[in-house]
């Protein structure tokens, strides 16, 4: 990868920062999508024993980068996805 893309990248995954999702903190605070992700990749991390069977760079690295698409659309919670879906589909009927 070239250093211009590297920071690209990076730039662009800064935005989840900012980017915040359904849920909340156990204080009650609207959770990032980056602390989303940080959080289930130190998950992740502390799990490795459990699941020696993995490959856990591969693991953390798909911890790392799923939601990244959300810098893009938002966060769009997945029973939201499901009422959209039949909304659409009950159009076509």
């Amino acid at each position: 990868m070239k250093p211009n893309e590297f920071l690209q990248i990076v730039h662009f995954a800064e935005k989840l920062k900012d980017t915040t999702r359904h849920c909340t903190t156990s204080k009650g605070r609207a959770e990032s999508v980056a602390e989303h992700s940080w959080r289930i990749s130190l998950m992740a991390f502390f799990l490795r024993s459990e699941f020696p069977e993995l490959d856990i760079n591969k693991v953390i690295a798909m911890c790392l980068i799923h939601d990244l698409g959300e810098g893009f659309t938002g966060d769009i919670p997945s029973f939201i996805d499901i009422l959209l879906l039949l909304k659409q589909e009950d159009s076509y009927c």
